[in-house]
């Protein structure tokens, strides 16, 4: 068929079928997760898109006092499925450890095409910061954390503060969509070099990617730039921390390494750990030292920065 001519968006093949199968299972851990958490949330709208309320969910620490840290999460769901409610455990354990954690809404590829989710995203990181001082959080303690499609957001705030067509004009104005920090397991960094992999040929017209730019991304290279991290890096992003598994079949794990490459030519903090044998957000992420990992560097940029300590685990 003339490329030209080709349908879109095309039938669905056994290969998406699959992928939209483990897409469905890594929601559906998220899921699960949050549900049985014992951590009750208040939702918040943190803007109005299209007539369409977008809301967000803040867990907060139970103990007063001093200002907290904020981890505002992005769930995964290859930007076509999952929901505010899909958070990990390793996400929620850290309310128990002094951070506040907002989990935040943003519109699916069937609805909005990027970037509409950024403008989003940014728009909710404004409302918090407005808002910082009713909820106890620190302004300056912002943390950006995604799995997956939301790694790939958490990675995209962090590149594209004052970038004017990133920013969009949603919701509260007049406060920075700047984060402090970002932590993005098994996140794309360069739509243009996933390539065809086993199980998602991620140049094709129905991959997660093509859907969410709304066209074919080897055909329209401009558009995709507007989503690619990788094309926003200069020396004054936040430091970063990267996990990806080299078995990852949805998001090759070369992604985090370019990624983990851009930050550090760039002279910025980051640290990465690609895991042997581990699949795309394997559920070990949130386990053993793979998290105690993640809490880390959390506490160095978070308290030990500040010369503070953090909660201690209960």
């Amino acid at each position: 068929m003339n490329e030209a001519v080709r349908p879109w968006p095309p039938r669905v093949g056994i290969t998406d079928l699959i992928g939209r199968f483990m897409v469905l299972v890594e929601v559906l851990r998220g899921r699960w997760a949050s549900r049985f958490s014992g951590l009750c949330p208040r939702t918040y709208e943190y803007a109005v898109h299209g007539g369409r309320s977008l809301e967000l969910d803040l867990y907060l620490p139970a103990a007063g006092g001093r200002e907290r840290p904020l981890i505002i999460y992005f769930h995964a769901g290859a930007w076509r499925a999952g929901s505010r409610k899909d958070v990990e455990r390793g996400v929620l354990a850290q309310v128990k450890r002094g951070y506040a954690v907002a989990s935040v809404s943003y519109s699916l590829s069937n609805t909005a095409k990027w970037p509409a989710q950024l403008h989003e995203a940014k728009a909710a990181v404004r409302w918090l910061r407005a808002h910082a001082g009713e909820h106890g959080l620190d302004p300056d303690r912002f943390v950006a954390w995604g799995l997956s499609a939301g790694g790939h957001m958490a990675s995209m705030l962090g590149v594209s503060e004052g970038v004017a067509e990133l920013e969009g004009e949603l919701g509260q104005n007049g406060e920075s969509s700047r984060v402090q920090a970002l932590v993005s397991w098994c996140g794309p960094s360069d739509f243009l070099q996933m390539g065809q992999g086993k199980i998602i040929d991620h140049d094709s017209p129905k991959s997660p990617e093509s859907r969410l730019i709304g066209a074919p991304i080897q055909d329209c290279p401009e558009r995709v730039r507007l989503a690619n991290p990788i094309a926003y890096v200069h020396p004054d992003m936040p430091p970063c921390y990267l996990l990806h598994g080299d078995a990852d079949h949805l998001v090759p794990h070369q992604q985090s390494e370019i990624l983990h490459d851009a930050w550090r030519d760039a002279g910025v903090q980051v640290e990465i750990e690609v895991l042997k044998g581990y699949a795309h957000g394997d559920p070990r992420f949130n386990t053993g030292r793979r998290i105690k990992g993640v809490q880390a560097f959390l506490d160095g940029v978070c308290f030990r920065k500040n010369g503070l300590d953090p909660e201690p685990e209960g």
